[in-house]
């Protein structure tokens, strides 16, 4: 029912993920995590790869820490605050508790070190009925999208200075430490890689069949129309 038209495709240098301790909690390496808490982006997969990479990393995710979904507003303050020891969270959180809040980096590049490389953390996509009753202004959407990645990539410090104006909880010096976020174009997308994620998804119970995620993605012919 979808047509996926870019792919998010997060690396080790280039990330979405990390591991967040304050820096003068002690804390310098992952097992010193054992009983502690950990505040988690929310949500089914955001725990599971996270418990996988603490498996990675030495930790019994199930008996060594505690794990506390918690939304995205609330962790910055949850980790000031004390409530909980740590955080696996996403950018720009991490950049920003690093950079307002005295924080550290304990494992950047968490899940995409520790769980899959790359890590295509989200998918672009419009229905399969648009692009077949509307072609024309799907096409023209996603080359849209695709120009402001090209610019992304060209200039990736002046692209980040919008970032305040879509969330404004972000700061102009926090946007611009952020690390560049890669997407891939149709073309451009790691299929295997795809596939692979989609398996652990069904694996994991995180979706409720198996998936071909091939036949999902625009072929190139769409955008030579």
């Amino acid at each position: 029912k979808h047509r996926l038209f870019l792919v998010d495709a997060e690396n080790k240098d280039n990330y979405l993920s990390s591991l967040v301790v304050l820096k003068d909690s002690g804390i310098d390496t992952p097992l010193q995590l054992k009983g502690k808490r950990i505040g988690c982006f929310p949500g089914k997969t955001a725990v599971t790869f996270g418990k996988m990479a603490l498996a990675k990393l030495g930790l019994d995710p199930d008996k060594d820490v505690t794990i506390e979904e918690m939304d995205v507003e609330t962790h910055i303050g949850a980790l000031t605050s004390k409530t909980v020891d740590a955080l696996i969270t996403y950018e720009a959180t991490a950049t920003r508790a690093v950079v307002e809040k005295n924080a550290k980096k304990l494992v950047p590049a968490l899940v995409e070190t520790y769980v899959i490389n790359p890590f295509q953390a989200g998918v672009w996509a419009f229905s399969d009925r648009f692009a077949r009753e509307r072609p024309d202004q799907a096409r023209e959407f996603a080359l849209a999208i695709y120009d402001a990645v090209d610019y992304m990539r060209k200039y990736p410090q002046e692209a980040k200075t919008a970032l305040p104006d879509f969330a404004p909880t972000i700061s102009l010096s926090v946007a611009k430490q952020t690390p560049n976020i890669p997407f891939t174009k149709i073309g451009e997308v790691d299929t295997a890689t795809l596939q692979k994620q989609a398996d652990m998804l069904y694996q994991y119970n995180i979706i409720s069949k198996h998936l071909e995620t091939a036949p999902l993605l625009l072929s190139p012919a769409f955008f030579s129309r």
